[in-house]
């Protein structure tokens, strides 16, 4: 099963299930990161000297994207009665406006 294209009906039926299974997920990788390449193999994989400051950068820029397309949807759109209004009610709303003098 891949859960980016689809859920076990017991995923969607059982909130705890999908909870449970994002805690074995996260125990997975804490249990893949204690192991060491070298030891299995995979030692000439990779370059694990300065990940960190590869790295890091790259998670900046994915994150300052994120908080781009916030801004972008928070001047898009503002919240009415806890809806999001449409462009066309937004345009409707501003022609109905008095003009400015």
């Amino acid at each position: 099963m891949n859960c980016a294209v689809e859920l076990s009906p017991v995923f969607v039926a059982e909130a705890e299930s999908r909870r449970e299974a994002g805690f074995a997920a996260a125990r997975g990788a804490v249990s893949l990161g204690e192991v060491d390449p070298a030891e299995v193999g995979f030692g000439n994989l990779g370059r694990p000297d300065g990940f960190l400051e590869r790295q890091v950068g790259v998670w900046v820029r994915e994150r300052d994207s994120y908080m781009e397309v916030s801004a972008i949807r928070a001047r898009s759109s503002r919240a009415v009665g806890g809806r999001a209004v449409t462009r066309a009610e937004q345009a409707t709303s501003f022609q109905d406006r008095p003009a400015a003098r």
